[in-house]
């Protein structure tokens, strides 16, 4: 006697050939191989019915030894016309899971049936799916592979959107009749109880119980068991959970309904001493499970390694325990989102971190994988607690090849293909070709761990590596990407732009005018995925100063790093300029970077050194404080010879919700901040005589700062809050709408031909 359980999971048993019905995935075994594995059973262990194993748990009896109960899941008509037979010859009984809302509905076929027949059998050569991408059609392997990403993608979402995504694609399809469902009726599922099937329950309609709201999960386990007893009698307490999709609360509701046992797809032997009855492993049968592997995953060291195979699975089932608390009243969850960044921390990239941070304040579960650790002798205060959260990874490590063995393994085509389109893509660019080499290894980990965390959405920052480190996880898990376009990473190298534009749920560029530079480059075609997003302040944390600044020499700040793009030069000529017309001012610039020596020189040379202040790398707290003593912020972008411009300066923005009238340069998305005259003053960027009038026009005209000022932090609330435009950012992630460019964008970009 003993007190472990085997427990096998079924789905269809059909021939290899005949017209498609179903998904293929679904079909467990063909008849001759079904037969073969109930001999292998009847010769080996001892099946025993579910009944059976119920009376060992109420009794506290042990098992036979070397029990195993087979169980079918969905009631499809094939369990009728093929298993059931050939389970009476052999004389095992059997369970089959039924979802009642199905049987006598014809009109009501499973989600995944329909979606496979729509995609295996299309005409169309490629679809776009908002949160998917492009979908590749063009021969059978490619359908296979974009029914997988759809699943995938399927299985991430809330219920109710996940239903009208699959009645969207299949119309685009070209699926222009529901394929009928083919559940056993009430009076065949009747017969098959009096011959001797065990009955259970598999919900109502067959959703995730994990991704529809509480009440709506409670009305499909306690439905399903009702409709059992109603249309079958006295059935046995038992329960199968629609995916094997749990958690500790759906796991309480099956126990209050009153099921004694319920079935996961979580892999593994049972243990009624030490397992909770309610959450049993299953041993899944695939037709990829040869007679070998079949015999060899029911003996205890084979399921051990089958556990242990599929460890990711269980512990994303874990996760959903997690994710359950994401679920508001609509049913819609909030998204567990992966931030893909170049390096962190790094201070030049802090508004990248606050999107981060407000993201999880919103409610979005976050998790950090940056491509390089970096070591800053400055950080922000709120860094710590996010160094001990990133994911950080090595460019090589046991870990990572434990991650590439995985998909090697599982899904050797997938890796293939990825790595093949990576290395294709990026040749021809040295910068592109040998960072795709150095960080392909560790995003195959990040795809690992992604998968396993239950991951929803993967966000990069910058088009260039970041981004193709999400594209790497994409096509490896299927899991949705989208990038974010900033400024040098958009206009120096656009290599494998719009193979990562084509192949991301949506891009994001944080201006209107790096959106044309996108459209352009990329086609027409794809103007709707790309959406602005601008990036934001906290116009709380940078405000005014509540006092009057005391009297003195007119002040003001430049905060930016110290490299080419922020035209440094310019403006300490402009500073040259101010003090030959005799303005009494002093010059604060904040930043680090490879010009520094150059700058340094620059001022020694023009004699600068008592109005110009060197504060070196500076916290945002700092920043906040030095901007509250200023008269007015200036930063003279200008592009380089390269091609390296700015997105939209965050710097600015901070400027601009601290109060202050700000002079800046009139390229790329500039003008859609500040509009000259409005909010702020611009100038033509390379021009110091300007710069230099611009500002000495603020140094005269307290007034005119004032006016400025006021517009210009109205501006930052307005459409350069943090806040509200990173929830846009979330809505997006979750697949919801995104507003169009606004009105003061396509006025700034009107005059401008994009590169």
């Amino acid at each position: 006697m003993s007190d472990q359980l085997r427990v096998l999971m079924y789905h269809r048993i059909r021939p290899p050939a005949g017209p498609p019905v179903c998904d293929p995935a679904t079909i467990s075994a063909a008849p001759a191989d079904f037969e073969w594995q109930l001999r292998w059973v009847s010769t080996h262990y001892r099946a025993v019915s579910m009944e059976e194993a119920l009376y060992a748990v109420r009794e506290r009896r042990p098992l036979p030894r070397r029990a195993i109960v087979l169980t079918f899941d969905d009631g499809c008509r094939d369990f009728a016309e093929f298993a059931w037979p050939i389970l009476r010859r052999h004389r095992m009984p059997a369970t089959l899971f039924v979802p009642t809302a199905f049987p006598g509905r014809h009109d009501l076929p499973f989600w995944w049936d329909r979606l496979a027949l729509a995609t295996l059998s299309t005409r169309r050569m490629n679809l776009h799916v908002e949160a998917c991408g492009t979908l590749r059609l063009q021969n059978d392997e490619a359908r296979r592979s974009s029914l997988r990403r759809l699943q995938g993608l399927l299985k991430t979402m809330a219920e109710d959107e996940a239903m009208c995504l699959v009645d969207r694609v299949c119309r685009d399809l070209g699926q222009s009749d529901v394929p009928p469902s083919d559940v056993l009726t009430w009076p065949e599922l009747r017969e098959l109880a009096r011959d001797g099937v065990t009955v259970g329950a598999h919900t109502r309609t067959h959703p995730r119980l994990t991704h529809v709201t509480f009440d709506v999960a409670r009305d499909e386990i306690r439905g399903s068991y009702d409709d059992l007893r109603r249309e079958l009698g006295t059935v046995a307490p038992v329960f199968s959970y629609p995916f094997g999709y749990h958690n500790d609360r759906v796991v309480d509701e099956v126990r209050n309904a009153g099921f004694e046992l319920a079935v996961t797809c979580r892999s593994g032997i049972n243990r009624f001493r030490d397992d909770d009855t309610l959450r049993l492993r299953r041993t899944n049968v695939t037709r990829r499970t040869t007679r070998g592997i079949f015999a060899a995953r029911l003996t205890a060291p084979g399921a051990w390694a089958d556990r242990w195979r599929n460890r990711a699975l269980d512990e994303s089932a874990a996760d959903r325990t997690l994710v359950s608390r994401e679920l508001d009243r609509s049913g819609r969850r909030e998204p567990k989102v992966a931030y893909i960044m170049s390096r962190f921390p790094k201070l030049t990239e802090t508004f990248v971190f606050n999107e981060m941070r407000t993201a999880a304040a919103l409610g979005a579960a976050v998790e950090l994988y940056p491509l390089l650790r970096t070591r800053q002798r400055v950080r922000h205060a709120e860094v710590a607690e996010w160094m001990t959260r990133a994911h950080f990874e090595p460019f090589l490590s046991p870990r990572i090849l434990a991650a590439h063995a995985h998909f090697l393994r599982h899904q050797p085509a997938a890796y293939g293909r990825a790595l093949v389109d990576v290395l294709r893509h990026t040749w021809g660019s040295p910068n592109f070709f040998f960072g795709a080499v150095a960080y392909f290894p560790k995003a195959v980990r990040f795809a690992y761990d992604m998968r396993r965390r239950g991951i929803t959405h993967v966000h990069a920052h910058f088009a260039t590596h970041p981004t193709l480190a999400a594209f790497i996880v994409n096509r490896l898990t299927g899991i949705p990407f989208s990038f974010t376009a900033h400024g040098s990473d958009l206009h120096v190298d656009r290599r494998m732009l719009g193979v990562k534009v084509e192949a991301a749920a949506f891009c994001v560029g944080i201006s209107a005018y790096n959106k044309e530079v996108i459209v352009n480059e990329c086609g027409e075609h794809l103007r709707n995925k790309v959406q602005v997003i601008y990036c934001g302040v906290d116009p709380d944390f940078f405000a005014p100063a509540g006092a009057a600044r005391a009297d003195g020499p007119f002040q003001m700040v430049c905060v930016g790093s110290l490299e080419e793009v922020k035209g440094h030069r310019f403006l300490i000529e402009a500073c040259a300029v101010l003090r030959d017309r005799g303005l009494q001012f002093q010059c604060h610039l904040v930043g680090e970077g490879p010009l520094l020596k150059a700058v340094v020189a620059q001022i020694n040379g023009l004699g600068l050194t008592d109005h110009v202040v060197m504060h070196g790398a500076r916290s945002r707290d700092a920043v906040a404080r030095l901007l509250s003593s200023a008269d007015a912020a200036v930063l003279a972008s200008h592009p380089t010879p390269d091609g390296r411009r700015e997105g939209i300066p965050v710097a600015l923005m901070e400027a601009m919700a601290s109060g202050l009238p700000v002079v800046s340069t009139a390229i790329s998305g500039i003008p859609e901040l500040i509009e000259s005259g409005t909010t702020g003053v611009l100038v033509p960027s390379g021009d110091a005589t300007a710069l230099a009038d611009a500002l000495l026009q603020l140094a005269g005209d307290a007034a005119l700062r004032e006016r400025l000022g006021r517009a210009a932090r109205r501006r930052v609330i307005e459409d350069f809050n943090l806040a509200a435009n990173t929830a846009q950012l979330l809505r997006r992630f979750q697949g919801g709408g995104a507003r169009g460019v606004p009105a003061t964008a396509v006025r700034a970009i009107s005059a401008q031909q994009p590169m």
